[in-house]
């Protein structure tokens, strides 16, 4: 188990670190608001819950109790029963808990007044609830449950009235039974957790940044990296174009991308040829530049030019698999010229392949736009996974301007040469049906096609268990936070 936090303090008894501030919650309506994780938090042994709540309502048959549970569905969450009685229920079976029952009948849940909640699953199966450190009425007859715990949403849990009317903030889970910390968790709205290293740790508004809609809610750990969001492509008609024309390159050009291929991924067609990122269309004289990928049993990934002379160039490997539903980088370079290894690839920051332009130069044909995700103007040759922090550059970039190897995306915004950037998932926009994906160093913007709201993920390079609100305002996120 982790060690309880101990306050650091210099040898004068000076703070020389800023205190941990809590200076937002998330308040939700009873009626559709949630936040929803990007995968499920799944515990089949120990596991702590940890969350503070100012609930408006409690007590059947009121529907609006349930802040935690797993959307859709209605195996899994917590039920404010009763102010003295609460559910933890765990694959279809409830775990009960009842102050007024087995407790001194004083610690009753209190209606707008923020508390603590923990339950925790030990060794043996044994659950325990706790408001504000005190024991809720623990009986073992009523509390004894080995089922598989599956939460992802906080707020509601099925789509009819199950919801929550209320406030949460300081979410955090743990795979492991954190009982000698409860008094650090109880008191966690001025106290910083980091140390006990929570799996899941929602500060809510804290961390949190509003892109219209939706309101982005990264877990704690991953609130300082590029990314923590990404675009998911069903492999069928979901694409995003950028601009209205191509975007001019006629010598050097370098095409960055973050991308992850499903092991059950169908996308491409008959062709099995998916792209992810080019100016290309099917025929003809409309092809520039490509970055893609070719399953059906190939897989390949490929960095393709048109040169000035409409031959076509390509640098494709051969030895790695990319199918394997883990994030890679990818970029392809190219000197508009004739030198022997004027086209390279890179998968993860090393070269694969490389190619020879005969005439050097780039074709630049304006009647095809730059796509992420699939062809320009039309419907083929999608890509089905995700990817995330497109860059395209008119120069040959050297890779450790990219790649830092640590696995995860790096801010590329001030590398020379870079004419668009798309942060993807951190700074789209959703209205009218439609993502907006600014290009974050030009103007050439990118837009959706047949693509929804639950298409951006709390996903991306080395960072997971991001969430992401449905049906909130910017309104929701308030100044009244535990104290």
């Amino acid at each position: 188990m982790n060690s309880p936090i101990i306050a650091y303090r210099a040898n004068m008894g000076i703070q020389t670190s800023a205190p941990f501030v809590n200076t937002y919650s998330l308040s939700y309506d009873g009626i559709d608001d949630r936040v929803q994780l990007s995968s499920d938090f799944v515990a089949s042994g120990e596991f702590t819950l940890s969350f503070w709540m100012k609930p408006i309502s409690a007590g059947s048959p009121i529907s609006e109790i349930y802040p935690i549970g797993t959307f859709p569905g209605n195996s899994n969450y917590v039920k404010l029963d009763q102010i003295g009685v609460m559910w933890l229920r765990l694959g279809g079976v409830n775990a009960i808990f009842n102050e007024a029952v087995y407790g001194g009948g004083t610690n009753n849940l209190v209606l707008n007044d923020w508390q603590n909640i923990v339950f925790i699953r030990d060794s043996s199966n044994i659950i325990r609830c706790y408001r504000n450190g005190v024991d809720f009425g623990y009986n073992v007859a009523a509390a004894t449950n080995s089922n598989t715990l599956t939460l992802n949403s906080f707020g509601r849990i099925i789509t009819n009235s199950f919801g929550y009317e209320g406030a949460l903030d300081e979410i955090a889970f743990w795979n492991t039974d954190e009982t000698s910390n409860l008094s650090t968790l109880s008191t966690s709205p001025t106290v910083d957790i980091a140390d006990l290293s929570p799996t899941v740790w929602l500060r809510n508004g804290d961390n949190g940044a509003y892109k219209s809609p939706q309101w982005l809610i990264p877990s704690n750990e991953n609130k300082d990296k590029v990314s923590n969001y990404s675009f998911s492509f069903d492999g069928i008609d979901d694409k995003i174009e950028l601009g209205t024309q191509s975007l001019g390159i006629t010598g050097a050009i370098s095409v960055s991308a973050w991308v992850r291929i499903p092991t059950t991924n169908t996308g491409g067609g008959g062709t099995n040829i998916q792209q992810f990122v080019c100016e290309d269309r099917t025929s003809g004289t409309n092809r520039n530049w490509a970055l893609n990928w070719r399953g059906g049993g190939l897989n390949r990934i490929s960095g393709i030019i048109w040169d000035s002379a409409g031959s076509v160039v390509a640098a494709t490997t051969t030895a790695i698999v990319p199918n394997d539903g883990i994030w890679h980088h990818v970029m392809f370079t190219y000197t508009g010229d004739t030198s022997t290894d004027g086209l390279k690839l890179f998968v993860d920051g090393i070269q694969r392949a490389q190619g020879t332009s005969a005439n050097g130069g780039l074709r630049s044909t304006t009647a095809v736009v730059p796509t992420i995700g699939g062809l320009s103007q039309t419907i083929a040759q999608m890509f089905e996974g995700n990817i995330d922090q497109v860059s395209i550059f008119n120069s040959v970039v050297d890779i450790a301007d990219v790649w830092d190897g640590s696995g995860q995306p790096i801010d590329v915004s001030a590398v020379s040469g870079i004419v668009s950037n798309y942060r993807m998932g951190e700074e789209a926009t959703f209205s009218g049906g439609v993502w907006t994906v600014p290009d974050a160093v030009g103007s050439n913007n990118g837009t959706s096609n047949a693509m929804d709201i639950e298409d951006r993920v709390g996903e991306a390079p080395n960072s997971d268990n991001n969430a992401l609100s449905y049906n909130m305002d910017l309104i929701d996120r308030t100044t009244d936070v535990p104290t």
